[in-house]
């Protein structure tokens, strides 16, 4: 069974959010993308789906996220129909729980 979530979504822009896992040491990201015939998928036509992501660089208090490039977020998972599976991937894929959560990240804006 995937862990509850315990922080809220932060919304970078339409269909694009992220949130820290529950012990504060993975930032996850979640956005809308398209995908389909004209990038060799084998299906009838492009469509958007979701993907998760996750920041590869250590997170610490106060780290500064660069949501204006994709550079530094790891694919993790995608082909995704909604969000409510993509936030469940995430919660899958999680560490074990832990206490005490550390994150607190600053977003930079666009």
């Amino acid at each position: 069974m995937a862990a509850e979530r315990r922080y809220a979504l932060t919304k970078i822009a339409p269909g694009d959010y992220m949130f820290p896992s529950n012990d504060g040491t993975i930032l996850w990201r979640i956005s809308r993308y398209t995908d389909g015939p004209s990038n060799g998928l084998e299906i009838p036509r492009d469509r958007e789906f979701w993907g998760l992501w996750q920041w590869n660089e250590r997170v610490r208090p106060g780290s500064y996220i660069d949501t204006s490039s994709w550079d530094r977020w790891d694919f993790c998972e995608g082909h995704l129909d909604n969000r409510r599976d993509v936030i469940d991937a995430a919660m899958r894929m999680e560490p074990l729980p832990d206490e005490t959560p550390n994150l607190t990240a600053r977003i930079l804006d666009r």
